[in-house]
């Protein structure tokens, strides 16, 4: 799940190659408006950069701002 201002490159880099993941990008601002339809988006804010998390079986690890962190944890 990528949460704010997520410019392409996370988008990019997150969503290729991988057929068993599924991406959610949550727009700034959107997060509440989200929660009430997801309920794993609850919570969920940013500031000034993206943060991504990695979510299964309905709990998600702590935020990654980095997208360099989050590739590898999605390689592990």
């Amino acid at each position: 799940m990528l949460v704010g201002d997520s410019d392409r490159s996370w988008l990019a880099a997150t969503s290729s190659g991988r057929s068993d993941l599924t991406l959610l990008w949550i727009p700034p601002g959107k997060e509440e408006e989200w929660a009430q339809f997801i309920p794993l988006a609850q919570g969920k804010t940013t500031g000034e950069k993206p943060l991504g998390y990695l979510c299964q079986d309905f709990s998600c690890q702590s935020p990654m701002c980095e997208l360099r962190e989050l590739l590898q944890t999605l390689k592990t």
